[in-house]
């Protein structure tokens, strides 16, 4: 209809005024659906892209970044939160779903060698996962993690407390006794109490 009115305008303006009818029709006014005109945010194809892939590339970007000891636990830990939640895409992300992953740490477990039993993670490891998967849900909000994520849904989540079990005493080499009877031999030799 648009065009067919251009048309006839055009038509008008080269000094036809009549159309094949011989009748100038009506000028046409076409109203737009307010919603259409409206600029909707184009979805970020990134979006689908799984956390994996998100981290792996995070961890390309750091690479250089930091010592070599930081970008093993790194490794470490983009493998934990790879086998737990590595599958989802980054639109899937949200605080519940960060929040019970984080927590789920407390109550997993791994056998620690052969011989020793079945044991929860450590604090510091819990630590280390957290930290690290924070690091990359603050990259994914940043401007330049091109804002992947609405926001850092980490922001506000406390890390766990570890339920593994702490020694109940640490051991020393020497005993009491073995303590004493030492320190009374090395305030008796004056030259080795001087050095000690």
């Amino acid at each position: 209809a648009y065009g067919v009115y251009m048309a006839e305008q055009k038509a008008k303006e080269n000094g036809g005024g009549a159309t094949s009818q011989g009748v100038v029709p009506p000028p046409i006014v076409i109203i737009s659906n307010p919603e259409e005109t409206v600029t909707k945010p184009v979805a970020n194809p990134r979006l689908s892209m799984t956390l994996e892939d998100y981290i792996w590339e995070c961890l390309d970007k750091w690479q250089g970044s930091v010592n070599g000891k930081t970008y093993i636990n790194y490794v470490w830990c983009a493998g934990h939160i790879c086998d737990a939640i590595g599958s989802l895409q980054l639109r899937e992300l949200n605080k519940a779903v960060l929040q019970k992953y984080i927590n789920s740490l407390t109550i997993r477990t791994y056998q620690r060698s052969e011989t020793s039993g079945i044991s929860h993670y450590a604090q510091s490891s819990i630590n280390k996962i957290y930290d690290f998967l924070h690091k990359v849900v603050k990259d994914a909000a940043d401007e330049d993690g091109e804002q992947l994520l609405e926001k850092d849904f980490l922001a506000k989540v406390k890390k766990p407390v570890s339920q593994a079990v702490k020694a109940d005493k640490e051991e020393y080499p020497f005993s009491d006794d073995e303590l004493k009877l030492i320190n009374d031999a090395i305030i008796s030799n004056k030259l080795i109490y001087t050095w000690a």
